[in-house]
């Protein structure tokens, strides 16, 4: 096999190895979004189910006349659930000093 042969038969496997490696490259990337996404999906539909408990919670408590203002223990559980609901959210900005973690939706694709 002559020099410029293989000089050729070796520019086109180097070729054919970056092509499979900016398509791996692609994949990683798509699949890194369709999880992002799953992950985006879950967690608001987890803080959509934790809103209807708190709401169903909140009619209950209220009914058996206990004393849901800010300050009473019961309206500060309530409280600390639609904060965490929140937090949950991946719709809305992290609330301040939030413990959640993950990708936020707006930190993500609507960057400040």
């Amino acid at each position: 096999m002559s020099a410029r042969l293989e000089e050729q038969l070796r520019i086109e496997r180097a070729a054919k190895e970056r092509e499979k490696e900016e398509l791996a490259r692609q994949i990683a990337e798509e699949e890194k979004k369709v999880k992002d996404l799953e992950i985006w999906v879950t967690n608001w539909t987890r803080a959509q189910q934790t809103r209807e408990f708190i709401a169903a919670l909140e009619k209950v408590w209220a009914q058996e006349g206990h004393d849901l203002s800010p300050q009473a223990p019961k309206g500060q559980r309530i409280l600390w659930m639609k904060q965490h609901a929140d937090r949950l959210d991946p719709m809305l900005p992290s609330p301040p000093n939030s413990s959640a973690r993950g990708i936020r939706f707006f930190d993500e694709v609507l960057p400040s």
